[in-house]
């Protein structure tokens, strides 16, 4: 069953046309035309109108060999679910609406959408955001009062090294024809294993360091080290 008539589909297609392919306008300019009907999601309009280019029809049907009945319905409950949850995933939504991975995820491509990856940051308490304003306060006020302040300052970090060294396989990767695999390998696990903890300052334009830290470090190793 078509989620519109042929009569709205077709002044679905109008309104798009008047928007000039905006689907965010087209979906207005419908709403204020027709304010007793049921006001299509915004890709609705986008995706009537190229079903009607490439297909000649408003109302179309995939090719029944083990596919599904194109419905704009299903459609929009796919993008729907994704702006309610930008973080849900095509698996879940599938399951949600009882379509297949396969079809939440061709939806949601044809909409634009990537999945973008999370940056992992430092996890702050409520009360660290006012204290880092007003520790950026006093060095803007520091800085001006002395030019040399900021540069006067120890900067340090340390780090722990291992044998297995930094591996991140989403960003593993060997270009080569496509008609060629080398079927590479990367080792990332060991029997013996070793780490070693190393220390660095930088002050003005001279680095400190680096410096050997005890591999395990505590608070009266990392104090004797700073006072050593």
């Amino acid at each position: 069953m078509a989620a519109y008539t042929t009569e709205e589909y077709a002044d679905i297609v109008f309104a798009y046309g008047r928007a000039n392919g905006n689907t965010r306008e087209a979906q207005i300019i419908y709403e204020e035309q027709y304010p007793n009907r049921r006001v299509p999601y915004h890709n609705t309009f986008a995706n009537t109108f190229r079903r009607l280019r490439e297909t000649g029809n408003l109302n179309f049907q995939e090719p029944r060999i083990n596919r599904r009945q194109y419905d704009v319905a299903v459609d929009e409950n796919v993008i729907r679910a994704f702006d309610e949850d930008p973080t849900t995933s095509t698996r879940k939504v599938a399951t949600d609406l009882n379509i297949s991975t396969w079809k939440a995820w061709s939806i949601v491509k044809a909409e634009g959408r990537h999945p973008f990856h999370y940056t992992p940051v430092q996890g702050l308490l409520q009360a660290d955001y006012e204290r880092r304003v007003q520790f950026c306060r006093f060095l803007l006020h520091a800085d001006v009062e002395n030019g040399h302040f900021l540069k006067s300052g120890l900067w340090t970090d340390e780090s722990t090294f291992t044998r297995a060294g930094i591996f991140n396989q989403h960003y593993l990767r060997y270009w080569e024809n496509k008609n060629v695999n080398p079927h590479l390998t990367r080792a990332k696990s060991f029997q013996t294993r070793f780490s070693v903890n190393v220390w660095a300052g930088v002050i003005g334009r001279h680095l400190i360091g680096p410096h050997y830290l005890p591999r395990n470090l505590n608070r009266d190793d990392y104090l004797h080290f700073f006072t050593k």
